[in-house]
């Protein structure tokens, strides 16, 4: 059976493995890929919140928690900004 002018070859069962796996491997490189694309972002993010913080002079700040805003006293928002920045380099300390 010739496809695309190839030629007839079989395939061997550990060939097929091989391919398999090299299949799964490049899923999870670009799983991976896409997760570091996403920890930078949110770590770009986090980085421009914490410099509009510095230049803010009010002592009580808007803070978005999930979807509301709340008035947050300034200490705390730094503080949530700092664990959110680590979180955001390595997911794992998340739980």
């Amino acid at each position: 059976m010739q496809q695309g002018g190839g030629s007839d070859k079989e395939v061997t069962w550990e060939d097929q493995q091989n391919i398999n796996k090299f299949g799964r491997l490049n899923n999870r490189l670009h799983e991976l890929e896409d997760e570091i694309k996403i920890a930078k972002e949110t770590n770009d993010n986090l980085e421009d919140a914490s410099n509009e913080l510095i230049l803010t002079d009010e002592e009580v700040v808007r803070f978005q928690i999930g979807q509301v805003f709340a008035h947050v006293p300034r200490d705390e928002v730094e503080t949530r900004i700092e664990q959110m920045k680590e979180v955001a380099v390595c997911p794992c300390r998340a739980a």
